[in-house]
């Protein structure tokens, strides 16, 4: 899930180690075992994406739209009747 970097409130993420998975992307996790907390990359540094398995079901929005779907696996399908994106960064504005 992608947040707008100034909406979420992270306590403590100063103290979470890192690492860079490439050369703009850089995933923050817990020390212990190892669990997936957000990513901040480069390209978008006002955007934090945090893995959507950390949210309760009850708490998650509607989904929006359809994001990186030029990298998604080609078995993979969409629901339709939402916009995708797509391209270099992910968030480029598909053709329906």
């Amino acid at each position: 899930m992608s947040v707008q970097q100034d909406s979420a409130s992270l306590q403590g993420a100063e103290a979470l180690p890192r690492f860079a998975s490439t050369p703009n992307v850089t995933r923050h996790f817990y020390p212990r075992c190892g669990t997936h907390v957000f990513t901040h990359d480069a390209r978008m540094p006002h955007i934090l994406g945090i893995p959507a398995g950390l949210f309760p079901a009850e708490s998650m929005p509607a989904a929006r739209g359809h994001y990186f779907v030029s990298d998604k696996a080609s078995w993979a399908t969409l629901p339709p009747n939402q916009p995708c994106f797509g391209g270099d960064t992910g968030m480029t504005p598909l053709p329906p």
